[in-house]
């Protein structure tokens, strides 16, 4: 039997990839590429408490095989999920969504000078991917500008106030509103197009506080270490669970996006080593969608200074990867889909690299670059569906 460990990406209840769901795309691939026709799959889900107190809760799915009967099938998988995200979101989720945009501008100032630097240098990402993310920057700091421009509409609802206040001093208030009178009319414009957007695109506002909780997450993350510790620790705290519990062959870590960062974070760790049983229980690892160049190029040094174990059963690391997507790595300073290395002080890891791509990146024009299909491309490893083509059919046959 295997055991898999899924850490998503963020964001993933929004394109449906829980561990589940990973689960059920797992199966359905497994299906599709058995050669025995009379194999058939089916699952079962439940709950699962683990680390100290059993304070931490996930789901495991198992996925049983079977050929004329369900009471003759075999469970051949598990899948928990690491659910790690509540984790980085937590603090930010509180704040006003005014406090985290400013946080954004300042940020995006910081990265103005590395910004330009990977305009210039070609660095790990190539020629198309570099321009990408100088959009998707310009196109955030867009979004952040917009957002705080929803402050002077507050000026309208002052000047109702401030009229029921000194309305018995004409004068006093002809001379307030004369000043004032440029910013009433921004004021009346942006809430102008305010209501628009409401009205015609009525998870805007929704869809800004995502996008810079999650930024501002990682952000946070990568400089200050902010909930890395107990983001890995509750890893290792499943990891051990499992290693009492399961009587498996062998046991994965599989990550998607972001996933992929807490998986290397926790393996390859910043000046320390790996705990215990992530070195010798850890078999294999898959990385889907890693953003691990991107993360070089802009926060620069951040996989440095790594530990490898001295004893270690991981026997491969598999990278799926798509050219078009933009935070997709191939861990090569160049595009080709040979096999890729992570450096680990004096020693590299090597990686089985696995190219994925549903689109031609070699025909997309200019219209296309600028609806940001970069990063879009990052939901493209799998459909909505189930029974979807995927990416995990590589997987399995890796």
């Amino acid at each position: 039997m295997k055991s898999i460990i899924y850490l998503p990406g963020l964001g993933y209840s929004h394109f449906n990839i829980s561990g589940h769901d990973y689960a059920e795309r797992y199966m359905s691939s497994m299906n599709k590429v058995n050669p025995d026709r009379k194999k058939k799959y089916y699952l079962e889900k439940k709950e699962y408490n683990y680390g100290y107190k059993n304070k931490f809760s996930t789901t495991v799915t198992s996925i049983f095989e079977y050929s004329s009967s369900k009471d003759k099938s075999v469970e051949v998988c598990k899948v928990y999920e690491c659910f790690y995200t509540d984790n980085l979101t937590e603090s930010f989720k509180r704040r006003n969504i005014l406090s985290k945009l400013l946080r954004i501008l300042f940020i995006l100032a910081k990265k103005t000078w590395t910004l330009v630097e990977t305009i210039v240098k070609k660095q790990y990402l190539n020629g198309r991917k570099r321009l990408q993310i100088f959009y998707f920057f310009t196109f955030l700091c867009l979004i952040a500008v917009f957002g705080l421009l929803m402050f002077p509409a507050l000026v309208t609802s002052f000047i109702g106030a401030l009229n029921q206040v000194i309305k018995n001093d004409s004068n006093l208030l002809d001379r307030i509103l004369y000043n004032i009178s440029p910013w009433v009319t921004f004021s009346n414009w942006i809430t102008t197009a305010m209501a628009f957007l409401a009205t015609f695109f009525p998870k805007f506002r929704n869809f800004v506080s995502n996008i810079a909780t999650e930024f501002l997450c990682i952000d946070s993350y990568l400089t200050m270490g902010n909930g890395k510790l107990d983001i890995t620790g509750e890893l290792e705290s499943l990891v051990e669970k499992v290693s009492e519990e399961d009587n498996y062959d062998s046991l994965e870590l599989h990550g998607y996006g972001f996933g992929c960062v807490v998986i290397i974070d926790s393996i390859f760790p910043f000046g320390n080593r790996a705990t215990y049983r992530l070195n010798t229980e850890i078999t294999n690892i898959i990385t889907i969608g890693c953003p691990h160049d991107f993360i070089s190029t802009y926060y620069q040094g951040y996989f440095k200074k790594r530990v490898i174990p001295e004893k270690m059963a991981l026997k491969q690391w598999s990278n799926i990867y798509s050219e078009v997507d933009v935070l997709s790595s191939n861990f090569r300073m160049d595009s080709d889909n040979h096999d890729g290395h992570f450096e680990v002080l004096d020693k590299r890891v090597p990686i089985k690299n696995v190219l994925f791509d549903v689109i031609n990146v070699e025909k997309l024009g200019f219209w296309d670059h600028l609806g940001i299909i970069g990063l879009r491309a990052h939901q493209m490893f799998w459909g909505k569906g189930t029974d979807s083509s995927n990416c995990l059919g590589l997987v399995i046959e890796l």
